[in-house]
C-alpha cells in the first residue's frame, strides 16, 4: 500500500517522504504544548508540585511558576517541580540538562517531554544505553490530547507525537 501511494511498484517509501514524516513527528510549528489539566491533576495528586518551571500566566499549574521572562534556566529550582518545557531543538535539551543539574536540590522533578529516545539529550540525561541513569525513572503515558484552555489552537486533537515523563530524584549515593 505504501508503495502504491508513492507511485512505485514496491519497496519503501521515497526518501523525501520519510524525511517529511520524520520532520513532522519531531517538530511542531508551536513549541508550547500546554499540559492537559486532567493529566496534570493525576500527576499532582502523586507528586504534590510546588513549582511549575516553564509556564505562562495563562497556563501555569502551580502558584509558584517561572514565566519565559524569568528564564527558568537561570533560576534555582526547589521543592517538587513540574516542567513541561518548550518543545524545540534548543529548549528541550537545555531544560533536561537543567533538571539533571537541579535534581539534588529538589524533592522530585517531573519533566513532560517528547519521547525522542534517539536524541543526544535523551542519552545524556535519561538513558545510558541499557537502563535509566541512577535516580531517573521514565514513564510513557498514552498520547495526550489538547486542552482547550492550555493550547493556542483551542482544539482537542491528540498531540502528533508521543511523550515521556522523566522523573528525576536526588542521587542519594552521589551526595
Amino acid at each position: 500500500a505504501a508503495a502504491r501511494l508513492n507511485g512505485r511498484k514496491g519497496g519503501r517509501p521515497r526518501k523525501d517522504r520519510r524525511s517529511r514524516v520524520t520532520k513532522l513527528l519531531n517538530s511542531s510549528a508551536d513549541e508550547n504544548w500546554g499540559t492537559p489539566q486532567s493529566f496534570f491533576d493525576e500527576l499532582n495528586e502523586e507528586f504534590q508540585f510546588t513549582l511549575d518551571a516553564a509556564a505562562s500566566s495563562a497556563n501555569h499549574k502551580c502558584e509558584r511558576y517561572f514565566p519565559k521572562e524569568d528564564d527558568a534556566l537561570l533560576q534555582p529550582w526547589s521543592g517538587s517541580v513540574y516542567c513541561n518545557p518548550p518543545y524545540s531543538a534548543k529548549m528541550t535539551p537545555a531544560f533536561m540538562t537543567k533538571a539533571a543539574a537541579e535534581r539534588n536540590r529538589c524533592e522530585v522533578i517531573v519533566m513532560l517531554v517528547p519521547s525522542r529516545t534517539s536524541t543526544q539529550w535523551w542519552r545524556d540525561n535519561v538513558w545510558d544505553g541499557e537502563a535509566a541513569h541512577r535516580g531517573v525513572t521514565v514513564r510513557f503515558p498514552q498520547r495526550l490530547k489538547n486542552d482547550k484552555r492550555n493550547h493556542p489552537s483551542k482544539s482537542e486533537k491528540r498531540w502528533p507525537f508521543p511523550c515521556a515523563l522523566v522523573i528525576f530524584r536526588p542521587d542519594v549515593a552521589g551526595i
